[in-house]
């Protein structure tokens, strides 16, 4: 594949649509689980669902839409998005305590998310990577 400027607008635009579903999802989270009590408060298992469900919807989302965008769909172009994405959680949970269970879930969660993302909008353009040569 050649580098192309549609190359580099696929990958800024699936970034793009991961951080505006990811700031979406945790916005609703945090009016449907809003904190209780004095600031900063403890997270609950229920704003932190609300958390790891935003975080699967960008990555999936953002994945998703760079293979889309991309020339000829390279599933590649989707797991780039998954890496940001990935870079980003690890950089909140290092800064922020985190439930052990939260960070397994959402490191996994995150890739799985984004190679699903990116593995169905490949499919849907019947050009997977690892379907090339079946």
């Amino acid at each position: 594949m050649k580098f192309s400027p549609r190359l580099i607008l696929a990958l800024l635009g699936g970034a793009l649509v991961a951080m505006v579903l990811t700031v979406a999802g945790e916005l609703l989270g945090h009016a449907l689980f809003p904190p209780t009590g004095a600031l900063p408060a403890a997270p609950t298992t229920a704003m932190l669902l609300a958390v790891l469900l935003a975080h699967l919807a960008g990555a999936g989302g953002g994945a998703w839409t760079a293979v889309r965008l991309g020339p000829e769909r390279p599933l590649w172009l989707g797991l780039v998005v998954g890496l940001v994405m990935l870079s980003g959680a690890v950089s909140n949970l290092r800064l922020l305590p985190h439930p052990l269970w939260f960070a397994v879930a959402d490191l996994a969660g995150i890739a799985t998310a984004a190679w699903l993302g990116a593995r169905c909008a490949a499919r849907g353009a019947g050009r997977a990577e690892s379907d090339t040569g079946n």
